[in-house]
């Protein structure tokens, strides 16, 4: 897992991203904003170094060392049963920024990191979660975050994954 920080200290995040040689900023929540009758979305952005942080106690935000991927995977877990997708990009900080060329392909995880997501599911009692890795070109895996209430649907239609099925079979077999 990448050093990550929750924050609203301007301080502490002065710090950190002073430890790390990249660091990159993302909303703790959808980061949907509205203005002026417009709305736009605020993603995953690199950090300037250089700028001078101020009002970060306002809001916190979520600050993570910035991890050069080859791609990304997005393993969406329903009671243990396990859908991985591997999501191919050009764009290299977030690869929701540019819809354009994005090449999504069912993908095979090892036995270890399924070992580990369903360790991680356990411990947070989760029956449902979306879980976020950077692959690096070293072929290693770098956990980024699990969404207890993930997006899955575009996935589903998009490799014919039968999500939606194992969520209604979970849920018919909790009667």
């Amino acid at each position: 897992m990448p050093s990550s920080l929750i924050t609203n200290s301007n301080i502490s995040t002065s710090s950190f991203i002073n430890k790390n040689i990249n660091s990159i900023v993302k909303p703790l929540s959808t980061g949907r904003v509205a203005c002026n009758n417009n709305v736009g979305i605020i993603q995953t952005n690199l950090v300037d170094k250089n700028i001078e942080l101020k009002n970060l106690e306002l809001a916190p935000a979520y600050f993570q060392e910035y991890i050069e991927k080859q791609y990304e995977l997005r393993v969406t877990i329903v009671d243990r049963k396990v859908f991985a997708v591997r999501i191919d990009t050009n764009e290299k900080i977030d690869w929701r920024k540019n819809k354009e060329n994005i090449k999504y392909s069912k993908f095979k995880l090892p036995a270890k990191i399924i070992k580990k997501c369903n360790a991680l599911m356990q411990k947070l009692n989760l029956k449902f979660g979306a879980l976020d890795f950077i692959v690096n070109d070293r072929d290693e895996f770098y956990f980024l975050e699990i969404n207890a209430n993930g997006q899955w649907g575009w996935l589903e239609h998009e490799l014919k994954l039968n999500i939606s099925g194992a969520i209604m079979n979970y849920l018919m077999e909790m009667e």
